[in-house]
C-alpha cells in the first residue's frame, strides 16, 4: 500500500480531467503525518477540481438517466439549494477523520434519502404534536413501521451539475479546535492560552435534486414539512453553527409528457379563441383580439419554444381560411406571429 502511495508523488494533476473525486480522496493520500499538513494537501487537491464544460459523463447521467427515470417512475421533483455550506456523513469513517457523503460511481456529493427522512421524522416528532409523535397513525403513514412501509419513499438527493461555488463540487473547509488537551483527555483543564488546531474537512454547496414518490397528496404534505425542516433545522452536520440550511430553488420539476399536456391544453384555449374571430359578433371579435394579443407581444424570434406556438397559430389561421386577411390588415396581435414564422 505504501508503495503505491508513494508512486504518485510527483504526479502531475490536471483539474479539468475530473476524476472519481471518492476515490481520489480514500485513495491517493500519500503522506501519514499526525499533523494536518498533509490532510490539507489532500483536502486542497480534492476541492480543487471544477466541473469540465464538455463531456462530463456525470451531467450526462443527471440530466438523461437520473432525472427522467425519476419522473418518469412518478416521483415529484425539486430542487433545493444549500444557503451556506452543507456537511454530510461528516462522521462517516474516512482518510481524514471526516466524511463527506460521495456518489460511489461519480464521486459527487449527494444527500442520502434516509436522511431526507430521518429530518423528517425527527421534525415532526419534535414540533408536530402527540398527531405525529413516532408511532401515531400520521407518522406510520408516512414513514411506515416494521410492519408496514411508509407511504412516502425519499430518493437520495443528488448533486445539481455546475450549481456549486464557482462549479466546484467540494468546498475545503476547516474547523478550530481551540482545546484539544481537555476535549481528548478530559484531564486538562480549557485555558486561553491553548493552542488551536485546525481541522481540515470538506463540505459542499450549491443545488440539490430533492425527490419524493407515493401517495400524491402525502407527497405534497411531505414536500412542505421537509422546506420548513432543511429551513429551520437544516440537514447533516455542525446545524448548530449554520451547515445545512436550504431552501427550495424552484418550482416542480415536470416530465416531458406533463409539459406537452400543459402546452396542449394551452394551444387548445388559443385556438377555441381564434375561432370566434371567424363565428363571434364584433365585440366578441374585439375582446378575442385583446387577449390575443396580450399573449402574442411576448413572443420573441429565436425562442424554440415561442417558435414553435408561433407556428401553431400560423396553421391554426391558415385552417380557418383568415391567413390572407390577417397579412392584409395586419392586426398588433398578428404581427409577431407574422414576424417569427416569416410572412
Amino acid at each position: 500500500m505504501n508503495s503505491r502511495r508513494n508512486s504518485l508523488q510527483g504526479i502531475n494533476i490536471n483539474y479539468q480531467k475530473s476524476p472519481n473525486l471518492g476515490l481520489w480522496l480514500d485513495k491517493f493520500i500519500v503522506d501519514h503525518d499526525k499533523d494536518s499538513q498533509s490532510k490539507a494537501k489532500l483536502v486542497g487537491e480534492v476541492t480543487a477540481f471544477t466541473e469540465p464544460r464538455e463531456n462530463w459523463i456525470y451531467e450526462t447521467y443527471f440530466e438523461n438517466v437520473w432525472k427522467p427515470n425519476l419522473l418518469n417512475f412518478g416521483a415529484k421533483c425539486r430542487r433545493a439549494k444549500v444557503k451556506n455550506r452543507l456537511a454530510i456523513n461528516l462522521g462517516s469513517e474516512s482518510v481524514l477523520e471526516t466524511s463527506i457523503a460521495l456518489h460511489r460511481l461519480f464521486g459527487v456529493p449527494f444527500i442520502p434519502g434516509s436522511a431526507l427522512k430521518g429530518l423528517v421524522s425527527h421534525f415532526l416528532h419534535q414540533y408536530g404534536g402527540a398527531d405525529w409523535k413516532i408511532g401515531s397513525e400520521n407518522h406510520t403513514v408516512i414513514f411506515g413501521n416494521q410492519d408496514n412501509a411508509g407511504f412516502v419513499t425519499f430518493h437520495d438527493a443528488l448533486y445539481v451539475p455546475k450549481s456549486g461555488f464557482n462549479e466546484k463540487p467540494l468546498y475545503a473547509d476547516v474547523m478550530t479546535t481551540h482545546h484539544g488537551e481537555y476535549y481528548g483527555s478530559g484531564n486538562v483543564p480549557p485555558a486561553d492560552w491553548d493552542s488551536p488546531n485546525p481541522v481540515p474537512f470538506i463540505s459542499t454547496t450549491g443545488e440539490f435534486l430533492i425527490a419524493l414518490s407515493g401517495a400524491a397528496d402525502w407527497v405534497d404534505l411531505t414536500f412542505r414539512i421537509l422546506e420548513c425542516a432543511l429551513q429551520t433545522e437544516g440537514i447533516g452536520a455542525k446545524t448548530s453553527s449554520g451547515y445545512g440550511r436550504m431552501f427550495y430553488s424552484g418550482n416542480f420539476i415536470r416530465s416531458e409528457a406533463e409539459v406537452e399536456a400543459m402546452q396542449a391544453e394551452r394551444f387548445n384555449e388559443l385556438f377555441a379563441e381564434m375561432e370566434k374571430l371567424v363565428s363571434g359578433d364584433k365585440e366578441t371579435k374585439k375582446a378575442v383580439k385583446r387577449k390575443l394579443k396580450d399573449f402574442t407581444k411576448t413572443l420573441q424570434p429565436g425562442n424554440a419554444e415561442h417558435e414553435e406556438i408561433a407556428d401553431a397559430l400560423d396553421d391554426k389561421a391558415i385552417e380557418l381560411g383568415i391567413k390572407d386577411e390577417l397579412l392584409k390588415t395586419k392586426p398588433d396581435w398578428f404581427e409577431p406571429v407574422r414576424i417569427i414564422v416569416g410572412d
